[in-house]
């Protein structure tokens, strides 16, 4: 990570992420903090049993048994870490060998890990709340209260890591009365357009955060308020920058992607051979007069309060 005597952020990068929404801090972390993260996960996802742990695939359920069951279990993962698996056909999952992985991969690879690591993992832990991290929060980006609110080990398998269409990352995690939502995208292996590298829309963060994922009357699920109508379009990502205003971030292993709560961003399906690997931590800024939102999917129970830096 950064020397303690490095500039955090200088006034161009700011000026950056004002303008964009979006700032890309190349070699942020070391490879060898990167691969701890990668074996770390690599663990986890050995050690998943579904049978056992139980697990959620996101897609559309066909019934509403097993709608209320994938709601439970995501809800869940606010206060217990869990694995999420791709949504995926029998015809769409690799042959052994296929993908880099000798073979290794369970019948369903994992999408993600969430949303704890950051306060629960011996690995991720102290990673997420290191004093580099602490300080381009407080002095880089100038919050006054960050909470880390919640985390994700994010996989893209080689050529079946699904896409991610557009969103702001506020519709998912809100404060009141302004949202404060920050996040922090670590590439943990070299993030490219080939296997899904993350793509940003420039200056959308300016347009607001028109719709909200909220807990239902019943808060045993989630239902949507509003609409975003820039948001909507989930095909994949353009081929080239100049196709709609869309910029691929492409980033090195160790870079760190900031991401603004209300910038459009989105990836695309790795369809290559190798894999890419995130992790990232999404950070509110609990200031005097702002509050963590009532409405929000995640709700720690009272003994598992967001930890400051």
């Amino acid at each position: 990570m950064p020397s303690s005597n490095a500039p955090v952020l200088t006034a161009e990068q700011l000026a950056a992420f004002d303008r964009d929404g979006y700032l890309v801090l190349p070699h942020f972390s070391s490879d060898d903090e990167m691969l701890r993260l990668r074996e770390a996960a690599a663990a986890i996802e050995e050690a998943y049993d579904p049978a056992v742990e139980g697990g959620c695939v996101f897609t559309t359920a066909d019934s509403e048994a097993a709608r209320k069951f994938s709601d439970a279990y995501f809800l869940g993962s606010a206060s217990v870490t869990r694995c999420f698996t791709e949504d995926l056909l029998a015809e769409d999952l690799p042959t052994n060998g296929d993908g880099g992985d000798g073979g290794r991969r369970k019948a369903l690879p994992l999408n993600k890990i969430g949303h704890t690591l950051h306060d629960t993992h011996p690995v991720f832990e102290p990673f997420s709340h290191a004093p580099a991290v602490r300080a381009l929060l407080l002095d880089g980006l100038q919050m006054e209260a960050p909470r880390a609110v919640q985390s994700m080990y994010i996989f893209k398998h080689p050529r079946v890591g699904g896409a991610v269409p557009p969103h702001r990352d506020a519709t998912f995690l809100h404060t009141s009365p302004v949202d404060t939502v920050t996040g922090l995208w670590w590439a943990v292996d070299d993030a490219s357009v080939g296997n899904g590298c993350l793509w940003a829309l420039p200056g959308s963060h300016r347009h607001g955060v028109p719709r909200k994922m909220v807990l239902n009357d019943a808060r045993d699920g989630t239902t949507f308020e509003g609409d975003d109508p820039a948001a909507a379009d989930v095909a994949a990502p353009p081929a080239s920058d100049s196709a709609g205003g869309w910029v691929p971030l492409e980033v090195a292993r160790g870079g760190l992607v900031i991401l603004h709560g209300a910038v459009l961003h989105r990836s695309g399906k790795n369809t290559s051979g190798v894999p890419r690997h995130a992790y990232s931590v999404h950070v509110v800024d609990l200031r005097p007069g702002v509050t963590w939102d009532e409405s929000n999917w995640l709700q720690r129970p009272p003994d598992f309060p967001f930890r400051g830096f």
